[in-house]
């Protein structure tokens, strides 16, 4: 879990380069889309619902650099680096269902795909799950005026349902039991079983001196994952998020 893991790393670090104050603002992150995709041999019908929202946390304020490749990585004049001192609990709720049929191996080998996720894993208990969040790093480059902002990871606790059926094809084929996966995990990632788009992980901009709020509200081109040969269309994904300094 993320914060067994972070525990382990705050016990090294040292306080001799503190800043005062933190960066901290309300997120809300969508990733939405609906549809069918065919072509000559493959079909593919997907529904994607999933929602975060919480509170980002950056109360651990160093001097210098946290993001590795940094120019001048050592300069501690150069860089100021806020990071969250502890995991902190979000709200998170996923719906999603893809059905694929198509061929796998071999033109006549007819596979169907189904995955089902679903956050709460027990929908009984109501329709958010508690998840957590960590891992966010704003890093300000006080020399080029400029910031950078490593995305969080974010956990939902989730069941994930996938199916393989052997639909059509060779006996020795059709005659193979399906493939049943069937589990709860509790450190699902809400980008998890999705292509991801590589701007998710890093958002970069300018930065002026003292400035106190920054936006980082952006929307991105996550896409479902489908089988080989078929274009997965862009979802509908926003995080939005304005960071507010408070000394």
């Amino acid at each position: 879990m993320l914060s067994q893991t972070l525990a382990l790393i705050l016990l090294t670090q040292s306080g001799s380069n503190k800043l005062p104050g933190q960066w901290r603002g309300e997120y809300v992150l969508t990733i939405k889309g609906e549809g069918t995709i065919k072509n000559s041999t493959s079909t593919a019908r997907f529904k994607i619902n999933r929602e975060s929202r919480g509170t980002i946390i950056l109360d651990r304020g160093e001097k210098g650099a946290s993001i590795a490749g940094s120019p001048e990585y050592n300069n501690l004049s150069r860089y100021e680096s806020w990071n969250g001192n502890y995991v902190t609990k979000q709200q998170g709720k996923i719906k999603d269902e893809v059905i694929q049929r198509g061929p796998l191996f071999h033109p006549k080998n007819i596979r169907r795909d189904t995955l089902r996720v679903t956050a709460p894993a027990d929908p009984a208990t109501g329709e958010w799950a508690t998840g957590e969040l960590g891992w966010p790093t704003f890093q300000i480059d006080l020399k080029e005026n400029t910031f950078m902002w490593d995305a969080p990871r974010i956990e939902v606790p989730s069941k994930r349902y996938f199916q393989r059926e052997f639909v059509e094809g060779p006996k020795d084929w059709t005659s193979k039991k399906p493939i049943v996966e069937d589990k709860v995990e509790l450190g699902y990632q809400i980008i998890h079983d999705l292509n991801q788009p590589r701007e998710w992980f890093r958002i970069t901009g300018k930065f002026k001196p003292g400035q106190t709020e920054l936006n980082l509200s952006k929307k991105f081109a996550f896409s479902p994952m489908l089988m080989q040969g078929l274009t997965p269309p862009k979802l509908e994904a926003e995080w939005t998020l304005v960071l507010r300094k408070q000394n």
